[in-house]
Formats: C-alpha cells, structure tokens, sequence
C-alpha cells in the first residue's frame, strides 16, 4: 500500500460554511490552546472535548481596560495633532 489514510474533521452550516480539517492538526491545535484531552481515548472523545472548549473557552487575563485603551487613542490623536516643532 503506497497511501496513508488521514482523519479528516469535516462540516457544513447554513450560516458558516463548509469545513474540512486534518483531525490530528485540530487536536494538536487545540492541545496548545489548552484544550484537555487526558480522558480522551476515542476519535469522538477527542472531537466532545473540542466542541466542549469551544463552548466553555478559558478566560482570558483582560489585561488593559476598555477606558484605557480609549484614553491611549485619544492621546495618540492629540499628539499626532500637534504642530511639528522646529
């Protein structure tokens, strides 16, 4: 046999599209983005963890503040107003 077979994840919505993704690709992506598949030991365990993180996605650090960012921009424009000084 010269062919290899490759899992693929494939979908389609009215709303989103088709999708065709390489099923070990995804599973490693989601791996690095934290996804947890410790219990996992079937292709359809792996693909509820996924579906599982999309719905309940880790909760990013907010960081900067909406006020601050806005703040920042403002001071931007205010800067980038000012005349040249010679």
């Amino acid at each position: 046999q010269w062919g290899r077979y490759t899992k693929m994840i494939v979908g389609g919505g009215i709303i989103n599209g088709s999708v065709a993704l390489v099923f070990d690709n995804e599973v490693e992506r989601y791996r690095k983005a934290g996804c947890d598949f410790s219990a996992c030991t079937t292709d359809e365990d792996y693909l509820a963890a996924i579906e599982a993180f999309e719905d309940n996605p880790p909760v990013a650090d907010a960081g900067v503040s909406d006020q601050t960012r806005i703040a920042d921009a403002l001071e931007d424009m205010v800067a980038l107003s000012l005349p040249d000084a010679e």
